[in-house]
């Protein structure tokens, strides 16, 4: 069927203006009605990934309430704040939710059970009979007063005139809607556990031009996921309570880990006390259920959000999987870059970013004829962006720096309370080409002191902290392109002061 407008709160509309940046469909009827119960089972239909262990997922399912009320089948260790419940109608609007450790169902009599349960097909069921049995499992259907129950890999026939007392297992979540009709129901949340690592696959081809490959490796530690659009978020937003769990999800906890919930406590992490400062938030999400640990890669603040997408996505939990995000193609140049406070020239190669989409902060392996070449960090880079990856160590391009005393002037007032020296010094910086090519080179070298002069026409970059410094930092940058065995020296002359 058609695109259908999702309902959301007015409070919602942030989380709703996210669903519509991700591209969220709306869920279709399904084939037939007749089958639904108010057990809402849902899936993970659409999820956007941080990568700093973050996912907000969107589920979606379809019930008919039982009274007004549905069963949810799961309930998310969600962060604070950031769980909506709500109705994909315009006017089926969700009216409550209510989160219980379990949920009893009040019934006189055989036929009294079999209505309830007629409406729970496929939930989980727990009955204790009359002479104190107790049976856990499945409910697959009803056949003739008997409760059809699977579990541990068998089917067993309960008859219904022989319990004492039935409860709902893993529906902690009651959902209350203005329809008795089938209705579809969504929810969003953030979650732990869920993080994604980008990695870059880089070939130098021939015409400028490079075969660039982004994959994700999708760390699952949280839910499963089957069919599921994933979206690769370039950036991170702020989450400002994302350590710290929903009240919703508190159930789900357990006594063991949380015996009771201390109102007060709320109300000082939802910034209600104005006296009382939010404590540094944890980990989303009651311990053993963390995600596991991996490693940290740069940040980026990129502005607005970009996001990759994947389709198709199936991925359980505990499972890892390295998905193709995209392969471009983009130009490039062989360039070398001289810190010439080291002795190491690096060849590198500066990209253009001529893709339509901006390029996120990963490792990038380069490759030719698939050997490797050396691996570093591609930055962020933007459209029409260039960045310069350093690549290896070249012994290509000869290099060495000397420096040499021109005289020293004791200077007999005092400043900050010592007495200096005025050292002035000149320096030079030799480069040669030993290849039978042009090679570009770009040199930086930082001075600390006054610069009196310097050749070749340097960009001179200071700190505003530097400015005040008896010594100010300097940093020089000349880019030289040297032809196919040529030499050439870089000279600058600067006084420094030293203590006496």
């Amino acid at each position: 069927m058609g695109m259908r407008r999702a309902s959301y709160p007015a409070s919602g509309l942030v989380m709703g203006v996210v669903l519509l940046l991700l591209g969220w469909g709306i869920p279709g009827r399904a084939d037939d009605d007749g089958a639904l119960t108010s057990t809402l089972h849902s899936r993970v239909t659409s999820v956007a990934v941080f990568k700093n262990g973050y996912g907000l997922y969107f589920r979606e399912g379809r019930a008919r309430p039982t009274d007004g009320w549905l069963m949810a089948d799961h309930l998310p260790f969600a962060a604070l704040g950031s769980v909506w419940i709500y109705t994909l109608g315009e006017k089926d609007l969700v009216d409550r939710v209510i989160s219980a450790k379990q949920t009893e169902l009040s019934f006189a009599g055989a036929e009294g059970l079999a209505r309830l349960l007629s409406e729970r097909i496929g939930a989980r069921v727990a009955f204790e009979t009359i002479d104190g049995k107790q049976f856990d499992g499945e409910l697959k259907g009803l056949v003739e007063g008997m409760a059809m129950l699977e579990g541990q890999g068998s089917l067993i026939a309960l008859k219904l005139d022989t319990v004492k007392t039935a409860r709902l297992v893993d529906l902690p979540l009651r959902i209350k809607v203005a329809t008795g009709k089938p209705v579809d129901v969504a929810m969003t949340y953030l979650q732990t556990g869920l993080r994604w690592l980008p990695t870059y696959c880089i070939t130098p081809r021939d015409g400028n031009k490079a075969s660039l490959i982004l994959r994700a490796t999708l760390v699952n530690d949280a839910e499963d996921l089957v069919d599921s659009t994933v979206h690769f978020v370039v950036g991170v937003p702020s989450f400002t309570y994302q350590g710290e769990l929903d009240p919703l999800a508190l159930n789900r906890v357990g006594a063991a880990i949380q015996p009771r919930f201390d109102i007060s406590a709320l109300r000082n992490q939802a910034g209600v006390d104005a006296e009382g400062a939010r404590g540094e938030p944890g980990a989303a999400g009651p311990p053993g259920l963390r995600p596991r640990d991996l490693p940290n890669l740069p940040g980026e603040d990129v502005g607005e959000l970009f996001m990759y997408k994947v389709e198709h996505v199936d991925l359980k939990v505990g499972e890892v999987a390295m998905l193709t995000v995209f392969q471009e193609t983009a130009p490039y140049r062989e360039v070398y870059q001289w810190d010439a406070d080291t002795p190491d020239v690096w060849s590198c190669l500066k990209l253009t970013n001529s893709t339509s989409m901006p390029w996120t902060t990963a490792p990038a392996a380069v490759y030719r004829d698939w050997r490797m070449l050396g691996q570093n960090t591609l930055n962020y880079t933007p459209l029409k962006g260039e960045k310069v990856l350093p690549v290896t160590v070249s012994r290509d391009i000869g290099v060495g720096v000397t420096e040499t005393e021109l005289g020293r002037e004791y200077e007999s007032t005092p400043r900050e309370g010592y007495h200096w020296t005025a050292v002035t010094l000149e320096a030079a910086a030799a480069l040669q080409n030993y290849m039978d090519k042009p090679a570009e080179i770009t040199v930086t070298k930082t001075v600390v002191g006054e610069l009196l002069a310097n050749s070749d026409e340097p960009t001179i970059s200071r700190s505003r902290e530097s400015l005040q410094a008896m010594n100010p930092t300097n940093l020089l940058t000349w880019t030289v392109t040297l032809g196919a065995g040529e030499k050439k020296t870089l000279t600058w002359k600067y006084k420094t002061l030293v203590r006496q």
